[in-house]
This record gives C-alpha cells, structure tokens and sequence, in this order.
C-alpha cells in the first residue's frame, strides 16, 4: 500500500474533527494524489473539504470544492456520488437564504433519486424538503414530505433521527407540546445541534428554564469547539431570546451582540436582521435612542437588499404555499406525461417521430418563461411535424368567456381577442366544455358537433383540437388547423396530446413566474414606501440621506434636512376619526412634495413626522426661508368631504450638513431637536439646529 494511500485512510478518520483539521490534511493531500492521478480519491477529499468549509460557514471556497468532486463523479458515472454533491450544494443554497433555489433543487434530485432506486438520498432530500417549507410556515406540506420520508423504511439512524426531530419541530410549532416531547425523544440518537436547540425551545415553551439555559450553553460549547458556526448563530441568538423572555438585559445583550458580529462574517442575513431588532428594543428600553438608530438603519439596509434579492421567505406563506403546490403538481403531470408517451411506443401506426424527439420538444418548451418564446417554438416545432395552417392557444377565463390569447396565421401572428363559450358554434367551446379531444378531417364532418359553417375557419378543412390540462383541470385549449382535407391521421391526434401536457405546464409556469415578478414588484415597493401616502418609509428615506450626504462629501457640497411635525394631530384623530386623519397626512405628504423641487426628497418617518433633504448645496438661509413657506402652505384649510374645512399646522426643525452633523444620524438628530424647539416655543414655528446651539 502506497503513502498516498496510507494518508487517504487516515483522512477518513478524521470525519468527526474540526474542520480546520480536515481543511489543512486537505490541501496537504491534494497535490498529491492529483499528481498521482488517483481520481476517486480526489473526489472524496474534495468533498470533505466542502463539508469542511460548510461548516465554518465559508460558502464560496465550499462551492468551488464541490463542483471539482461533482465534475470527477460525473466523469466515474457515479450517480449517486453526483446526487451527494447535489444535496451539499442545495443546502447551500439553504444556508445562504435562498429557499426557492434550494427548493427547485431538491426537487430534481428526489425524482432522480426515485429513477435511481437510491432510498436514503430519497430520505435525506425528503428532510431538506421538509425543513424549507417549515421555514415558510408551510407545516402540512413539511409533514407530506417527512410522511413520505418515513414510509421508505430507511435503516439508517442519522436520516431517521432527523426525520423524527423535523417532525417533532412541526409539533413545536404548532403548540402540540407533549407530541414533540415524544417525536423529539425519538430522535435523541445521535444528538446534534438543531435537536438540542429544538429541545431547549420546548422546555422554555414549559417553564423549565435552567434546563433549557444549560442545554443552550452546552451546544454552544459543542458548536464553538467543532467549528459550527451555523449552530453557533443558532444556539446564541436563542440565548437572547431566553434572557430577553427572563428579563436578564445584559446577558441578553451579550447573546444577541455575538449573534449579530457572527452573521455579519458568516453572512447570515436573516439571523443578523432577527437579532438586530433585539438589540435595537433593548437600546430603545435603555433610552439609548442613537445606539438604537444606528443597529436600525443597519438592518433594515440589510432587509432591503434581504427583499431585493427576491427572499422568498418575505413572499407571503399563501404565494409560497402555491410555489410549493405547483412545483409538486408539475412533477405529477411529468410523469403522467411519461405514461401517455409510452402508450404512443406501443402503437402500430407507423409514426414519423419517436419518444426522444417528443421529450426534446418537451424540454425545449418547459425551458423558457417568456410566454412568447414558448408559443414561437411550439408553431416552429409542429409545423415541422404535421400540417399547421393556422394555430389558436385559448384559455378558459371562466363558464361564459374564452381568451383566445394565441393566433397565427400563415405565420402571421393576429391581435389576442375574446369570445363568447359557445358550444354550437364553436369548437374550441365544445372541446373545453366536453372535455374531450376532436379530430376533424372535413367540414362536414365539424357539423357532427356544432352548427357553425366557419367552425374550422373560412378556408380550413382540417383540424386538430386538444385540451391543454393541469391536474385533471382544463386550462386551455389548443387548435391545429389545415386548408386541405383529411390533414390528419390518428398518430397526429396522439402527438399533440402528448406535447399538450408539456405546453400546458409551460404556459402554467410561465403566468406563475410573470405573477411571481408582479408580486416581488410590489413587495420591493412595501418594503420602502408608505402605504397611506405612497411617499419613501424611513428606511428609504435614510438611504436617500446616506446617499445624498456622500455625494456632498465627494464634490464638497451642503443641504438641509427638515423634520416636520403636524401640531395637535392626535387631537385630529380624537374628534374627527382616523379617516379624517389619513385625509389629513394624505393631503400634507402632497403639499410638501408639491413645494419642493424635483432633485429634493420627502418622506414620512412615522405617524404624523415627516422628513425633507433639499440638496444642491442649500444654504441656511434659503433653507430657513423655504421651511417658513411649507409651514404656512401646510396651514391652508383642507376642505373635508362634508364641505367644511379644517386647519392643521406644523412644527419645522432645520439642520444642515456639514455643519450640524457629518452623518444621517447626527442629522436626524439635530432636526428632531430643533423640531422640539419649536414646538416648546409655541408650535407652528421654524427653529434651526444652529440657532438651538447659540442659545
């Protein structure tokens, strides 16, 4: 036995040591054996290495590892070597918050695995599966999956234990204490951070508070001496949870101060948001205003790159809900579609394409979200197959009206209409109302379903009518038509068939991601706008600050900021109702954009405080001059729908930059106190930071 071979050996033994261990007898061996071209054994330590790297939370160099193992695997026609790479990459993708990507991934490994035969990947995927839905709250579909899971018999105790710990984290969840108790007692072999974490969770949801604290240290310890970091961010920010629900400020602080430097470095961004928002309260009951602001600029710039990125933990549990349906459904209509090609293998007609030809045009259409792209290669495809003299694609709006969304002509493409469901006059009705196929090779043959002379089209004399189904539900119907007669032939009617399954998912995942992006749309919106006045929130509002002040950094510029406070506005909203009082701040977010110029920016901060930059190196005395003009605009009576008008003024504090402040902090500061010195004065005043400075 060789030394290489010798090491290899002693570098599997080194599977439960830390991952610094396992990195540096990595590097050490892998020129090595790469020399002496020992090509599985690369693979392995590639792998390990990955594993390695994962564990410190070192993703990049993690994934550059295991694309090295999965390409040699590839390479040995290791199946089952690739699908183990393909489920450390998923987790990757899980660890780095980007479920929907993790989740399309699994998906295909479990099918794979299914054709396979391999039961404990089949396992494992199930459990990843599992753990992304319980993250959306989606519980029904996570125990679906674990169900599942649980009935392959797997015989190996680490997938079994976790398996039993998911479930038991849905009972958790769902409040069903003594369920969990018995699903987590189960699981207890062998024990690893998640179980314990889940265990400390449940005796604090019991009161057992030492018990709880002590399991929590302890897995910190574990984590901390094997490198885990992941389990580390885990184990301290439930420790601030667990100080923070006793009322220990301070341990609290320190828990949720290490969570927050940990996921900075690891990049962990949902963690570092969570416990940022602790720290935040706990500055806040500490009357530490400006330590407060300051975490809560920083996370909620975190949370806005978070949803820009199109998170889909921030897409509501319903839309995901559906995700998640739809993904499973289309695996469901694949295999279906599966079974109905190998009907057409076992037909005796002599068919001019085979199954191979069919999936290729399958994949070719599935491959593309862009609806327009999916129908220009569904016409270029059959007319190479069949006769196609015109196409129309329908879709059933509902029981009295059809889309016909699709029609082409000759080549020629013609505007989308709508029509009436007509079944006698029609037979794009008659085929969605009857569920069932049609060919029709004659005019006179058309008249056996319907009255209409100009069913087939004014020149046509053939066609072919398919349903185009989802889950046993007819989506849509799809019409081939031919000027001759006789055009088709049975083999014809089967094809189309065949491919309806694959344009019908197409065409379905095709309005799912165009209301996936009308819907990432509107929550990029949300996230950064008020949704009474429609102006930027505070959290766009200090990036408009933030960027604003750089640019003046960078060219030598100043501005002014503008804190306004409406006066006496709870009083608004005691004797007119809060109708009046949205009316109110609806109308003052108006006047203010309305009065400043273009280049500047307003926002409403909170309740009745709204915030304006004016740029362009604004003086203190224009600064000063235009704030007077916005108080008395703001004054101007507001006429109600009952036709009696209502006054309402504000209170104006001014600071400028760099004066008064070099940072959006100070800023906002020094114009939330000049605000404060008008309103001490008398309100419905203007008071500059500066002049609060010389008194």
């Amino acid at each position: 036995m060789s030394n290489n071979e010798l090491d290899i050996e002693s570098f599997l033994e080194l599977s439960y040591e830390k991952p610094t261990k396992i990195i540096e007898t990595a590097q050490r061996l892998l020129p090595r054996i790469i020399v002496a071209k020992m090509v599985k054994e690369q693979s392995l330590v590639f792998y390990r290495l990955a594993r390695a790297r994962i564990q410190r939370c070192e993703y990049e160099p993690a994934f550059l590892a295991l694309r090295e193992a999965r390409k040699i695997r590839e390479e040995l026609s290791d199946a089952a070597g690739v699908l183990e790479c393909q489920l450390a990459f998923g987790h990757i993708y899980s660890l780095t918050e980007r479920p929907e990507a993790a989740f399309e991934l699994f998906l295909s490994i479990r099918e794979r695995a299914q054709n396979l035969g391999l039961i404990e990947i089949e396992v494992v995927v199930n459990s990843y599966l599992a753990r992304i839905c319980i993250n959306q709250g989606q519980y029904k579909e996570a125990r679906a999956f674990l169900e599942e899971a649980l009935a392959l018999n797997s015989s190996n105790k680490t997938h079994l234990a976790r398996l039993w710990h998911e479930m038991g984290y849905i009972e958790l969840k769902e409040g069903n204490l003594n369920k969990a108790e018995d699903w987590l007692e189960r699981a207890n072999e062998p024990p690893y951070y998640e179980y314990q974490i889940t265990q400390a969770e449940l005796d604090i949801r019991r009161g057992e508070f030492e018990t709880a604290e002590t399991l929590l240290d302890k897995t910190l310890e574990t984590c901390s001496e094997n490198e885990i970091v992941y389990g580390e961010i885990l184990a301290y920010y439930q420790l601030g949870m667990f100080y923070n629900k006793t009322e220990n400020a301070e341990k609290a602080f320190d828990s949720w101060e290490k969570c927050y430097k940990l996921c900075e470095s690891a990049g962990v961004r949902y963690f570092r948001i969570l416990s940022g928002e602790g720290l935040v309260e706990l500055y806040r009951a500490k009357e530490d205003n400006l330590k407060a602001l300051t975490y809560l600029l920083a996370i909620r710039r975190e949370e806005h790159r978070y949803l820009a990125e199109g998170l889909h933990h921030l897409i509501s549990t319903y839309d995901h809900g559906n995700r998640i349906g739809q993904l499973k459904k289309q695996m469901g209509s694949w295999r279906r579609r599966t079974g109905e090609l190998e009907k057409i293998r076992s037909s005796k007609d002599k068919s001019i394409l085979d199954l191979e030809t069919i999936r290729k045009i399958g994949q070719e259409i599935t491959s593309s979200l862009d609806p327009d792209e999916i129908v220009k290669v569904i016409y270029k495809r059959l007319t190479q197959l069949m006769t196609v003299d015109e196409l129309i694609i329908a879709f059933c709006l509902n029981e009295e009206e059809i889309d016909l969304r699709y029609m082409i002509k000759n080549g020629v493409y013609a505007e989308p209409s709508r029509a009436p469901v007509d079944p006698e006059d029609s037979l794009i009705s008659w085929v969605a109302l009857n569920d069932k196929d049609l060919l029709i090779n004659s005019r006179e043959e058309s008249y056996n379903y319907i009255k209409s002379e100009s069913a087939v089209g004014e020149t046509n004399e053939s066609c072919l009518v398919v349903r185009l189904k989802i889950e046993r539900r007819i989506i849509g119907v799809l019409s081939i038509q031919g000027k001759g007669a006789h055009c088709y032939v049975n083999r014809h009617l089967r094809v189309l068939e065949a491919l309806a399954g694959f344009i019908a998912i197409a065409l379905s995942n095709s309005n799912s991601h165009q209301s996936l992006v009308l819907a990432n749309e509107k929550i990029s919106y949300m996230a950064t706008h008020d949704p009474l006045t429609h102006l930027p929130n505070r959290l766009q509002t200090m990036e408009r600050l933030d960027l604003e002040i750089k640019r003046c950094q960078r060219y030598g510029k100043t501005l002014t900021v503008l804190f306004v406070d409406l006066d006496g506005f709870k009083q608004i909203n005691d004797n007119y109702g809060h109708m009046i009082g949205d009316k109110i701040l609806t109308e003052t977010g108006k006047r203010l954009k309305r009065d400043i110029r273009s280049i500047d920016a307003v926002g409403r901060l909170a309740g009745d405080e709204f915030f304006l930059i004016i740029t362009d190196d604004c003086t203190p005395e224009n600064g000063f001059q235009l704030a007077e003009q916005l108080r008395l605009n703001l004054a101007e009576p507001i006429e109600l729908e009952s036709g009696k008008p209502l006054s309402i003024t504000g209170s104006i504090g001014l600071a400028f930059y760099p004066m008064d402040g070099e940072n959006s902090a100070a800023l906002v500061s020094a114009a939330d106190t000049a605000m404060y010195d008008a309103k001490s004065s008398g309100k419905n005043r203007t008071a500059s930071y500066s002049r609060h400075n010389e008194s």
